[in-house]
């Protein structure tokens, strides 16, 4: 004899077969708009504010662009952030960095000394995550180096495909004392395998 229990289930599962039949009701599944938070990949989104973290000085490594020759340049990371809980976010877009010397006459509107741009591409190559979360590793070769510059000022400029291009704070610091090119002491140099 069957348990009421196994009758009310078989019931149940019955109508349920009813309904998938007539038509009355559908499923579908959608890959989801978000990731997960246990995904292991960053989310693109809307920008908020760009944040850059650089080596207080001049890293030389060497340039894959001039054959492995040792050249001074500077290392960083950059962070894209989210609005509101500041999440990290992957460029949908160009970033462009640029260097100011700031001996240069003020100026309404400064004139920079060097400028990287780097493509949605090659910035793809360089996104890492970290304890603060998904951001660029960046080395940047200075071609414009001389022995006149004392002090420099770094800016990144976000250019997403779509919506508000925004500017990182603007981050000064010494790379030249009495000819001599100063090393970075506060910050571990990134390096970037090559493919």
């Amino acid at each position: 004899m069957m348990s009421q229990g196994w009758r009310r289930a078989g019931c149940l599962g019955g109508l349920w077969a009813l309904l998938l039949l007539s038509g009355c009701m559908s499923v579908q599944f959608h890959k989801p708009q978000w990731q997960w938070p246990w995904s292991d990949g960053p989310c693109v989104g809307d920008v908020a504010q760009v944040a850059a973290i650089w080596a207080d000085g001049v890293v030389t490594q060497a340039d894959p662009s001039q054959g492995g020759k040792p050249t001074p340049g500077f290392s960083g990371r950059i962070y894209l952030l989210s609005p509101g809980l500041g999440e990290t976010l992957a460029a949908n877009g160009r970033i462009v960095i640029f260097l100011y010397d700031d001996a240069q006459p003020p100026t309404t509107e400064p004139i920079p000394r060097e400028r990287w741009e780097i493509d949605e591409i090659n910035l793809a190559k360089v996104l890492k995550k970290d304890a603060v979360g998904w951001g660029y590793n960046v080395w940047l070769p200075w071609t414009t180096i001389r022995s006149d510059v004392r002090n420099i000022t770094l800016v990144v400029h976000y250019r997403p495909n779509n919506g508000q291009e925004l500017y990182s704070s603007p981050l000064s610091m010494r790379v030249n004392a009495n000819g001599i090119l100063q090393k970075p002491s506060t910050m571990q140099t990134t390096q970037v395998k090559q493919p």
